[in-house]
């Protein structure tokens, strides 16, 4: 089984989980902020913007899992309106502290392309991090990498957030 179909598998089995009879969402939130590209990416990308929202539910105290879709997109260093974007759905754990703060790691597929490609890959990708939670308003840092060819293309979010 290859490790696409694993993460698939992996992927329903969650949100199966997430959306079973019986238990209360914890939540959702959307947000957007910055996308920092990283190593080779950085030499060929602007800083960037995203957008998302996510879903989650509490399977224990202080232990959510869930599902997050976020739309990348960045510009060209060297030539002018030459656009970049990656489309990330990602299953996640989220493990909470007591007063706000939390951890947060994940693996799904990113969809990449840009005005260059003539077409767009898909790939696996992961993400992790941290945050702070506060009432409505959640602020997000997270590391993520996709598994494109011939090496990774990583990148950093910080997100705000608006907790429903």
């Amino acid at each position: 089984m290859t490790l696409r179909k694993i993460l698939l598998v992996w992927a329903a089995i969650c949100l199966v989980s997430v959306f079973g009879a019986g238990q209360a969402l914890a939540g959702g939130s959307v947000f957007g902020g910055m996308s920092l590209p990283l190593g080779d990416f950085n030499d060929a990308a602007k800083t960037g913007y995203h957008l998302g929202a996510s879903i989650e539910k509490s399977l224990v105290p202080k232990f959510d899992v869930g599902g997050r879709a976020a739309y990348n997109f960045w510009t060209a260093e060297a030539v002018d309106n030459l656009r970049l974007n990656s489309l990330e759905i990602l299953v996640f754990g989220k493990v909470s502290v007591p007063g706000g703060p939390f951890v947060l790691a994940g693996a799904g597929l990113s969809n990449t392309g840009g005005s260059f490609y003539d077409e767009r890959n898909t790939d696996v990708s992961y993400a992790f991090g941290g945050g702070y939670s506060l009432v409505k308003a959640e602020f997000t840092l997270l590391y993520h990498s996709i598994n494109t060819d011939p090496e990774s293309t990583n990148y950093i979010t910080a997100s705000i957030g608006l907790r429903f």
